[in-house]
C-alpha cells in the first residue's frame, strides 16, 4: 500500500474511532429504556401490578378470590375487570395473570357475535357464561417476567379490546 492511501486509510480510521463511534454511544444512549420501564415484573408480586395499574392512572385494589389467590380489581375502558392469578403455589408465586370483564346483558349474549369476535381478533377471546351473558379474558404468562413497559402496553392492549368488544356487541 502506497504512503498516500496508508495516509487515507489511517485518517478514515481516526474518524471512525473519535467521530463516528461517540456519536453512535449518543444515539444506542437515547435509545435505551428509563430504568423504570426496564424493571422486571412478574406475577410473584401482586402489589407491584397494583402500582402499575395506578401509575397508569387506574385505580386498581388488590383482594383475592375463591380459592385465596391474588385478585386485582381495576376498571378499565369503563368496564369492572378482574385480574386473576393463575399458577401459584400456596396462593403466592404466580407465574400467570388473566384480564376478565363480563357483561351483564340480561342472558342476550349471542353465539354467533362470539365466534365472529374470535374468528377476527388476535387478543382477548370471547364466550357466553352460563347465563349467556359476553365475557372477554386475555391471558398473560409473565413466568420468568417481561418489562415493566411492556406490562404496561399489555394493559393498554386490554383497553383496546373492551373498547373493541363493547362496540361488538352493542354494549
Amino acid at each position: 500500500m502506497d504512503a498516500k492511501k496508508l495516509t487515507l486509510a489511517l485518517a478514515v480510521a481516526t474518524g471512525l474511532a473519535f467521530g463516528v463511534a461517540p456519536a453512535l454511544a449518543q444515539d444506542t444512549a437515547k435509545n435505551q429504556p428509563s430504568q423504570e420501564a426496564a424493571q422486571i415484573v412478574d406475577a410473584t408480586n401482586p402489589e407491584m401490578l397494583v402500582t402499575i395499574f395506578q401509575d397508569l392512572g387506574y385505580r386498581a385494589r388488590l383482594t383475592t378470590d375463591s380459592q385465596d389467590d391474588p385478585l386485582i380489581e381495576v376498571k378499565v375502558s369503563g368496564v369492572d375487570t378482574s385480574v386473576f392469578f393463575y399458577g401459584c403455589t400456596e396462593n403466592k408465586d404466580c407465574g400467570q395473570i388473566q384480564f376478565r370483564a363480563a357483561f351483564n346483558m340480561n342472558g342476550k349474549g349471542s353465539p354467533a357475535e362470539m365466534q365472529a369476535w374470535n374468528k377476527d381478533r388476535l387478543f382477548g377471546v370471547a364466550f357466553l357464561d352460563s347465563e349467556f351473558d359476553p365475557v372477554i379474558e386475555l391471558a398473560v404468562n409473565l413466568r420468568g417476567g417481561v418489562s415493566r413497559e411492556n406490562l404496561a402496553d399489555t394493559v393498554d392492549w386490554w383497553d383496546v379490546v373492551l373498547s373493541q368488544f363493547k362496540e361488538h356487541i352493542g354494549f
